[in-house]
């Protein structure tokens, strides 16, 4: 499900359509990288392996994401970022974070929206990518920040914000697709509590 929603948000323009050559880069945190994924399955690899992308041929996927990676940590690599841009393909640019930024860097749901803004600003300055970015997941515990219910609660709130502000106008965030992990239908919306 969360594939397939990826790849239709991957396509829900004109200018995102596949053709044989597409060069797809991903960044973000542990959610990315794959931290706890089964096998090496991870969310790149899995959306490689699914229609449109299998069989193209011609289809590259690279995943720079690292655990516990913020906004700062992502944009202090933005260069092997810049240096994955292959000429004479299309080339997307998929971004998954907040989640680190806000509960272990203490930004607000505004700085955490910015300085997303701010980091696909400096990689469209370099190369002129296509871009899809992810919302918040629900966190229910965050390494030695989440130690209340009460701490729980608020920084969610912070990042449910931050989701608000980018889905309220993606294009002013420089987000050309953008995929609502929260959004009815998502395989991650939590069941409530018993």
């Amino acid at each position: 499900m969360m594939r397939g929603r990826l790849l239709q948000a991957m396509q829900s323009r004109p200018r995102l359509r596949y053709s044989s050559l597409v060069n797809v880069v991903w960044e973000g945190n542990s959610l990315v990288a794959g931290v706890g994924a089964t096998g090496g399955q991870t969310l790149p690899v899995q959306c490689a392996a699914a229609a449109p992308l299998a069989g193209s041929g011609a289809t590259a996927s690279t995943n720079f994401a690292v655990s516990g990676a913020t906004w700062t940590d992502i944009s202090n690599r933005a260069a092997s970022v810049d240096a994955a841009w292959a000429n004479g393909k299309k080339n997307i640019l998929v971004l998954w974070e907040h989640v680190n930024s806000i509960c272990g860097a203490g930004m607000t749901a505004q700085q955490s929206a910015t300085a997303m803004r701010n980091y696909i600003a400096a990689r469209r300055a370099v190369h002129p990518w296509i871009v899809v970015a992810l919302t918040t997941l629900p966190c229910e515990g965050y390494a030695g920040v989440m130690t209340n219910q009460t701490i729980r609660d608020n920084l969610n709130a912070v990042m449910s914000a931050c989701d608000a502000l980018v889905k309220s106008s993606p294009s002013a965030y420089g987000v050309d697709a953008l995929v609502d992990v929260r959004g009815a239908g998502s395989v991650f919306v939590p069941l409530p509590r018993a």
